[in-house]
């Protein structure tokens, strides 16, 4: 794993993205009239990358949570020692709460808190249509409803005293910047997203921000990571950025998949290799998800018609694993490094929140 921490920009780099970005929405303007320009934020200290860590136990401890507030689930995971604080993790379009605990990077990533002693909250939105959180500011429901869940499970008790952290993947990455903000939380991460740049004109108002974002993302432009980051710092809020590099197909990060055994992850990998998939040194040689998954592609597969190479040399060396390829595909994005959760971030995620107890 390799966890590069990368300049905001090159001089050449800002100021071309900076001439290309159109201007900024101006939404907090009846909102916080009176902050003013702050003066760029010194430089984080250099932070060391995170040594590999041994793959935690998954996240299926037993005495998890459903809770039902006003219609929408929010699913809550203790910690098996007394709790040092909750962090709340935000899916992504199309997502929702159990995401965080059924997949294998999501899960492996929920493990690390839970081990480092944090209460986990992971809400469904409450748009379970188009499965999305709501991006308007300063009024915003889905911020208005999360308020309300936690300080109802604070009342109750399931939720005890300590500091407040948010995680958020792609459109969760910019929900959080919302709710971090309006609800007071210590920490945010913006995961594979450009947060909300507008909201950064309210400067220290703005939870210490992580971003992280994958050099290969096809779904964000880099390039809108960095200018975001920019606006960030111009208005003084405290941040950091990460980058995540892409990583070799091994045959532990395939035994990461439930159901996958070391065994049938030797035989996959020699497959693959020899069809191309992955290089010599280990390294997928295209995204295995260019194309988006669909209806169509459930049904092509249930009739036997996979379309990805990486898959159709699946069902053909190891036709045992067929039920679980989409976790497979799962875990070859987040090698990839596109636009993919990858668990390896936990330990530079638990550090900064360390930092701003």
């Amino acid at each position: 794993m390799r966890l590069i921490l990368l300049p905001l920009c090159s001089l050449l780099g800002v100021v071309l993205a900076w001439i290309s970005l159109p201007a900024m929405p101006e939404p907090l303007d009846d909102v916080a009239p009176t902050v003013a320009e702050r003066a760029p934020a010194p430089a984080p200290p250099e932070v060391t990358p995170p040594a590999t860590a041994p793959a935690p136990t998954p996240a299926v401890l037993p005495g998890r949570l459903d809770v039902v507030v006003d219609g929408v689930h929010v699913l809550v995971q203790q910690p098996s020692a007394p709790s040092r604080g909750t962090i709340v993790v935000l899916h992504g379009a199309g997502g929702d709460g159990a995401a965080w605990f059924d997949r294998p990077e999501t899960s492996r990533f929920t493990a690390e808190l839970l081990d480092a002693g944090y209460t986990v909250v992971a809400p469904d939105s409450p748009d379970r249509t188009a499965r999305k959180w709501a991006p308007g500011w300063p009024d915003n429901a889905d911020v208005a409803w999360l308020g309300t869940a936690l300080s109802r499970l604070r009342a109750e008790g399931t939720l005890t005293a300590g500091p407040t952290y948010g995680v958020g993947m792609s459109n969760g990455g910019g929900f959080v910047v919302l709710a971090g903000t309006a609800l007071h939380w210590q920490g945010i991460v913006v995961s594979h997203s450009p947060g909300m740049p507008h909201v950064y004109k309210l400067g220290s108002a703005v939870p210490p921000l992580l971003h992280v974002y994958s050099p290969r993302d096809a779904t964000v432009d880099v390039d809108r990571v960095e200018v975001a980051a920019m606006e960030a710092r111009h208005y003084g809020v405290e941040q950091q950025v990460v980058s995540l590099e892409p990583q070799p197909v091994t045959v532990g990060r395939l035994e990461r998949v439930h159901g996958v055994s070391a065994a049938a992850g030797r035989r996959l990998l020699t497959a693959w290799q020899q069809a191309g998939v992955v290089d010599a040194q280990g390294f997928l040689t295209e995204d295995p998800r260019a194309r988006e998954e669909g209806e169509d592609d459930a049904r092509e597969r249930d009739a036997g018609k996979e379309r990805d190479a990486w898959e159709r040399v699946l069902v053909r060396a190891t036709p045992e694993l067929r039920p679980v390829a989409r976790d497979v595909r799962d875990e070859l994005a987040a090698t990839w490094g596109g636009h993919a959760f990858r668990s390896d971030i936990a330990p530079e995620v638990l550090r900064w929140f360390e930092r701003h107890r």
